[in-house]
């Protein structure tokens, strides 16, 4: 008895739907929220190209010190409002940030602002942001950034999280007894300018990281270059 012939075109509506599942969960899979990102967990990802060394600049404010890189007088300032143990800060971080330093930030178009959206739901994710902050104490705000960016893994879900985040501290050559110091008393120091930077995202809409606001215009989640370049160059 012949077999019967299926026609590859029965198999059209499950690949289309396959196609569809993937691209929704590529496209709404990009921002940290309370819906899609409390128990995710980046990939462990090899460190970044280091390219040159971003100076290092602050500029304060009634809250707090800010940290940036660029020109004072860039035409265009980008804030990042970012959370240290979301996986796709981390993407952002690796994916794109470098590209836009090269492109926008090393020719003087950007001046580039990183604030503090610490989500509730990532309970590390203040204790990040008072290394990187006490860090900047001495000068090695960025560098810290990286650090912590570059090995999420290592700390975001460790029970040892302050051990590690201070072994970062000694690798950058920081005084510890400064930074160990400033880390105790890091909620009493930075919370309340972290809390005005989450107060500043939420007038604007944002809930959910990475976010952005270039000149006022925000642009969510760990978008490709191409998203920022167009905005940018507008």
């Amino acid at each position: 008895m012949a077999k019967k012939k299926t026609s590859l075109w029965a198999f059209l509506p499950i690949g289309l739907g396959i196609f569809i599942v993937g691209f929704l969960v590529g496209n709404l899979t990009n921002t940290c929220n309370a819906e899609n990102c409390k128990d995710a967990q980046a990939n462990v990802l090899e460190a970044a190209e280091a390219g040159n060394k971003p100076a290092e600049s602050k500029t304060e404010s009634a809250e707090g010190v800010y940290y940036y890189i660029g020109e004072e007088d860039a035409p265009i300032t980008m804030i990042e409002y970012t959370d240290y143990q979301c996986p796709f800060c981390q993407r952002y971080f690796f994916n794109t940030f470098k590209a836009i330093k090269d492109a926008f930030i090393s020719t003087g178009k950007v001046r580039y602002v990183v604030k503090d959206l610490a989500l509730s739901f990532h309970p590390k994710s203040r204790p990040a942001a008072y290394t990187a902050r006490c860090a900047g104490e001495q000068d090695k705000y960025w560098e810290m950034h990286e650090k912590i960016f570059t090995y999420q893994n290592q700390w975001a879900y460790a029970d040892n999280t302050d051990e590690i985040l201070s072994q970062y501290a000694s690798d950058l050559g920081l005084d510890m007894g400064e930074f160990k110091t400033c880390y105790a008393s890091g909620s009493e120091k930075f919370d309340a300018q972290i809390d005005s930077d989450i107060q500043e995202a939420s007038m604007q809409g944002i809930s959910g990281t990475p976010s952005f606001s270039i000149n006022g215009q925000v642009i969510v989640g760990a978008q490709p270059f191409e998203s920022f370049a167009s905005l940018i160059g507008q």
